[in-house]
Order: C-alpha cells, then sequence, then structure tokens
C-alpha cells in the first residue's frame, strides 16, 4: 500500500450529516445526482425515474425495447435487483411476497 494512504483515517457513525461538511458532500452529491440523471434522460430521450420501484422497472424495460439491452448498462447498475427484476418479468417484488407463518404449513394428524 502506497504510504500516503496508511495515513486515512476512516471513521463510520450514525447522523453524520450533523457535521457541516458532510451535510455539505451529501447536497452536492445528489446535486450531481439529479443532473446526471436527468442527461441520461435527455441522450436517451426517456424519463429515467430514480429509486427502485415498480416504475423504474416499468421505464426500464421500455428503455431496453426502445435503446436494446447492449445499452442498459449506461443508464443502470446491472448487478442490483431491480435489473433482475426488469429483465425476468416472472420475478416477484419483495413487497408482494405472502407472510407465512409456520402454522400455514401444520400437518394435520390423526392422533
Amino acid at each position: 500500500m502506497p504510504p500516503h494512504l496508511k495515513v486515512l483515517k476512516l471513521i463510520q457513525r450514525t447522523h453524520a450529516e450533523d457535521d457541516t461538511a458532510v451535510a455539505a458532500a451529501s447536497i452536492l452529491a445528489r446535486d450531481e445526482y439529479v443532473k446526471r440523471l436527468e442527461a441520461l434522460s435527455a441522450k436517451f430521450s426517456i424519463t429515467l425515474p430514480p429509486g427502485a420501484s415498480q416504475k423504474v422497472i416499468d421505464v426500464g424495460r421500455e428503455f431496453i425495447s426502445k435503446h436494446g439491452l447492449d445499452k442498459l448498462g449506461e443508464v443502470a447498475k446491472l448487478h442490483f435487483v431491480t435489473t433482475q427484476h426488469i429483465l425476468n418479468p416472472e420475478m416477484v417484488r419483495e413487497e408482494q411476497l405472502i407472510d407465512i407463518t409456520p402454522e400455514d404449513f401444520a400437518l394435520e394428524t390423526n392422533d
């Protein structure tokens, strides 16, 4: 490891935005994210929504139909679960799952 990296101290904590520098960095990062999302939307003539909602999945499928699967990596993180939902319509989103308890599988006995 290069010597100048050995002096780097990483601090992780909750509520880091209480620190003005962290809050400012967060604001700048969000602004850059929004600008790049808007630029990609303009480049591909499709409104790319942020997040991981059903709308994102629907727009992702529309994007593929317009621009092809090979361009998806330019606008999406291919290793994210949302991308798997875009590519596989049979996948069930987590919020669509039904809670099943062990009692649902209880076997009746003839004791």
